[in-house]
């Protein structure tokens, strides 16, 4: 039988802020939305420009579409960090509030550092993705496919063109999200291990001293320490891996529009403005396309980290959950 993703049984655990939740959906979107309509009336002034006649009116109306975008996309951004922020709020309270009630059993057989590192290293891994990452998914989703509809409309034969990119991205980001998955769950163990074993020498250090042990202590946390220098190796090569390919990907289809956009104002097909607008919601997609992929290794990272947390929950109370 398959077990529950780790994350998600976090997630039903909580009460979620739903009113905060919806106004920050509606603030982020709407500052996406009106982020869309830059790169279309940058073509438009392009298009228009002339040095005797200057339109101040469609330069008043951009700058003012700067400015909406501005107030509306870190308003949203602050909203949806928050409802982050208190979410790692409730789990940290949620697994503090079983962990305290456990049986004494479950006590004799952790150390004490061990359980300290799942409150604060593992919920801090959750953290990260949750009140950092989690927030740029919807302005990223909204920006990234409006992006694409705004391509298609100003010239869907070269939105088809650079199509070609996308699939080679997802191949490479599938199985990178899945090693990144397995990397963190082990960094996170040992993270506990070198934790429990400092909490263990450190409260026992008298009898460290009196049968002579230090250098027994010191080679144990060296191992540990050895092995978390090796999985942290691990997750740099991924994140080496990741952003040039973002990277990659965004100059070669910025390529694909130059070349083919060239040909096209050549032929009159589209104005020197219409490529210029292409070009902008281009750029634009990179940020989401960066936004997207880290998000999928940093979500691998707290599936990771969250699931030491799960068996934790999964621990018997010492009394009747309804007492």
């Amino acid at each position: 039988m398959k077990r529950e993703n780790p994350l998600f049984f976090l997630f039903k655990k909580l009460s979620w802020p739903v009113g905060l939740i919806v106004a920050a959906i509606t603030i982020s979107s709407l500052g996406s939305l009106s982020g869309l309509l830059v790169p279309l009336f940058t073509g438009r002034i392009v298009d228009k420009f002339s040095v005797s006649h200057i339109n101040w009116n469609l330069i008043a109306l951009f700058g003012g579409i700067f400015v909406i975008n501005a107030l509306l996309s870190g308003l949203g951004l602050y909203l949806l960090s928050k409802i982050g922020e208190k979410i790692i709020y409730a789990i940290r309270s949620v697994l503090w509030e079983h962990i305290i009630q456990l049986k004494m059993p479950f006590f004799d057989k952790n150390e004490s550092g061990q359980l300290m590192s799942r409150l604060t290293d593992d919920t801090k891994v959750i953290n990260e993705f949750i009140s950092q990452k989690l927030p740029n998914l919807l302005p990223s989703i909204v920006t990234l496919v409006g992006s694409l509809i705004m391509l298609f409309i100003l010239d869907w034969k070269m939105t088809l063109l650079t199509f070609i990119t996308i699939p080679i991205f997802v191949l490479i980001m599938i199985p990178l999200g899945r090693i990144m998955q397995k990397i963190s769950t082990s960094t996170q163990s040992e993270i506990a291990n070198f934790s429990g074993l400092l909490g263990r020498v450190l409260t026992e250090m008298r009898l460290v001293k009196i049968s002579n042990t230090e250098r027994l202590e010191l080679d144990n946390a060296h191992k540990n320490l050895n092995e978390i220098y090796k999985l942290g190796l691990k997750q740099a090569k991924i994140a080496a891996v990741v952003q040039p390919i973002s990277g990659i990907v965004m100059l070669l289809t910025i390529a694909i529009i130059l070349g083919f956009g060239a040909l096209e104002i050549a032929t009159g097909a589209i104005t020197a403005g219409t490529l210029i607008a292409m070009i902008f919601y281009v750029i634009q997609l990179s940020m989401p396309l960066i936004n997207l992929s880290t998000l999928v290794t940093d979500y691998k990272k707290a599936v990771g980290a969250s699931s030491r947390i799960y068996e934790i929950m999964q621990e018997p109370w010492t009394t009747d959950r309804s007492s």
